[in-house]
């Protein structure tokens, strides 16, 4: 089913088409339902989440975007909004998230709408954090010069960003754009081991304050009506003010 999802967004059509009722439904429309079907397995099958993240992989991957998104027409890039929530929840799953994180700051993906803009800046510090946080690893030069050279390229992908048009991607890009200034700094400043040196423990930046930003309790799926499914307490008066001096303190 996941195949076949993926298949679909290479066929979205072009151009805006007729259903049945003689309403007009646009690609957009078509590729964004996609990328939610897409996102609803991954939330809701647990077993089936590692492919449903590999297909989200597939579809965010630059140098599949000629093959997957004709010339003719950009609709079916409203998928990518799904795609890159999928990839930015569950960075753990993917198959290879250095060509993940390469294609989130590929120079074209700045010229993305703004929704979908938005969401692959929130993924992009996920994605960072998935590839810099192992605790086991020591602090060698190498690592170092890895994880600076990630963060230079986040820098530079967001900088201009923080003049974006638009204010939500404008707010993300200038809050992780200090978060990357201040961990590139902790990273200079903290001590490599040298060839004969034991275990160096990495910048705390790096391997537990970054990742708890993102990490919590696990999404859990919810039926649209279960609120409704909820009983009243007995007993609960909804109508008494919880404070006489409401009307006051409003005021």
């Amino acid at each position: 089913y996941v195949g076949i999802l993926v298949d679909l967004v290479g066929h979205c059509p072009t151009v805006s088409t007729q259903t049945s009722d003689n309403s007009t439904k646009s690609t957009k429309d078509v590729a964004h339902n996609i990328g939610l079907e897409l996102q609803n397995v991954a939330v809701r099958v647990k077993s089936v989440r590692p492919e449903a993240v590999a297909a989200a992989q597939s579809l965010i991957i630059v140098e599949r975007r000629r093959d997957m998104f004709p010339a003719s027409g950009n609709g079916a890039q409203a998928v990518l909004a799904s795609v890159a929530w999928m990839v930015g929840e569950y960075p753990d799953l993917l198959p290879d998230p250095q060509a993940v994180l390469s294609s989130l700051l590929h120079s074209s993906s700045a010229q993305l709408p703004a929704n979908i803009l938005a969401i692959y800046v929130q993924a992009i510090p996920k994605v960072f954090a998935r590839l810099t946080s192992n605790q086991e690893r020591s602090w060698t030069a190498s690592r170092k010069s890895q994880s600076d050279l990630l963060m230079a390229r986040i820098i530079h992908f967001l900088e201009p960003l923080v003049q974006h048009p638009n204010l939500e991607v404008q707010e993300r890009a200038v809050e992780y754009l200090e978060l990357m200034r201040v961990t590139s700094e902790a990273i200079q400043a903290h001590a490599v081991e040298g060839e004969d040196d034991g275990f160096v423990d990495a910048p705390l930046l790096l391997t537990q304050a970054i990742p708890s930003l993102f990490m919590g309790q696990e999404l859990n799926p919810v039926a649209f009506g279960a609120l409704t499914k909820v009983p009243l307490t007995g007993g609960l008066d909804l109508d008494t003010p919880i404070n006489d001096n409401l009307q006051i303190l409003l005021s």
